[in-house]
């Protein structure tokens, strides 16, 4: 089905999934179009739901509802362009979605639109989260390549997961809007962690709010969890000694860089120290808050500020096991009511 500018489908398209053909496209120089009728997806377990968005301010809008018949395709969604979902979608029962380029939105301002079902993997593109209301997703999602994206541009949103982990492969980048939350939730089963795999670096930003409530794992040594953006982000899991952290940045290395904006703490035990577990670098611009728990961090270099801003006493432990000495040029101050103690443990020089 090729569409052209401005145009409206309002009849209901029925597709029949025979191996990987595009099935719906919006041209190169053709800019908006709209499929307001039902879509059904027809054959039942081969082929994908593909549609490709070729210019990059291109946006097709699928408002009606697109449907599998219980055991269909997922979507593959090419292009520079934009796909706009805001129909209350079901596909993907049988197979997974990819997203390899451009952007899927889920909603467009208003209260409607979903995903699908199944898992998605979003690979060099972005995923665009635009409702107003809260909204819960629970689609086990997987970030790859060189540039993916989880933005948050309205609303609060709660990412949940089904029962698998969040998984990040190369760099990824979850961020919310100024006035948006993002908030990655545990699903309750046995895939809680956010797992970083192949030299991984994941990236919390934006100006807007956001919060982890998993654990975080990698599989190597060279992994970074970087906080930047001027908004605040929480960490509210508490890691034990084999769940969480584990090698991010290496033993003596920087694991977690917080560059601008907020981190803070929800949770004792949320930042990383012990074997294996990486320094934390705070840059001029960026905040570590720790009126949420007490804390105990692996190794602390850089010239940021380590706070407290409220009435409750806070203790902040430093140099547990990391080799050689660290330097911490920033501001640790408390400026309200509450006193942050500084206290020095393990071999390293701090």
């Amino acid at each position: 089905l090729d569409l052209t500018d401005d145009q409206d489908v309002l009849a209901d398209v029925h597709i029949g999934i025979g191996g990987n053909a595009k099935v719906i496209r919006l041209h190169t120089g053709y800019t908006n179009a709209t499929i307001s009728g039902d879509v059904y997806l027809l054959e039942g377990t081969e082929g994908y739901f593909d549609v490709n968005v070729n210019d990059s301010d291109g946006v097709l809008t699928i408002s009606g509802p697109i449907t599998d018949d219980g055991n269909g395709p997922g979507l593959d969604k090419n292009g520079a362009g934009t796909l706009v979902l805001t129909g209350e979608n079901t596909y993907g029962n049988g197979d997974n979605s990819r997203v390899y380029a451009g952007t899927v939105q889920v909603g467009d301002g208003g209260t409607s639109g979903t995903l699908g079902n199944g898992k998605f993997l979003i690979q060099n593109a972005t995923l665009a989260l635009n409702r107003s209301d809260g909204v819960a997703y629970a689609q086990d999602l997987t970030f790859a390549g060189s540039s993916s994206t989880m933005r948050a541009i309205i609303g609060t949103n709660e990412m949940s997961g089904g029962t698998e982990n969040l998984d990040v492969s190369g760099l990824a980048t979850w961020t919310a809007d100024a006035g948006a939350e993002l908030n990655i939730n545990e699903n309750g089963g046995s895939g809680s962690n956010i797992g970083l795999s192949s030299n991984p670096t994941l990236t919390l930003s934006g100006a807007g709010n956001g919060s982890i409530d998993r654990y975080i794992a990698s599989g190597g040594a060279n992994a970074l969890v970087v906080k930047d953006g001027t908004g605040t982000w929480t960490l509210n899991k508490a890691y034990t000694s084999a769940n969480g952290w584990t090698a991010i940045g290496g033993e003596g290395n920087v694991g977690l860089v917080i560059s601008n904006g907020t981190l803070a703490v929800g949770a004792t035990d949320a930042l990383p120290y012990g074997t294996d577990r990486g320094n934390i670098r705070i840059e001029s611009a960026g905040t570590l808050n720790l009126d949420g728990a007490d804390t105990i961090i692996h190794g602390l270099v850089g010239s940021g500020t380590v706070e407290i801003t409220g009435a409750t006493d806070r203790t902040m432990s430093v140099g547990n096991y990391s080799p050689g000495t660290n330097t911490f040029s920033g501001v640790i101050q408390d400026t309200g009511t509450g006193v942050l103690s500084v206290r020095k443990r393990g071999d390293a020089i701090q």
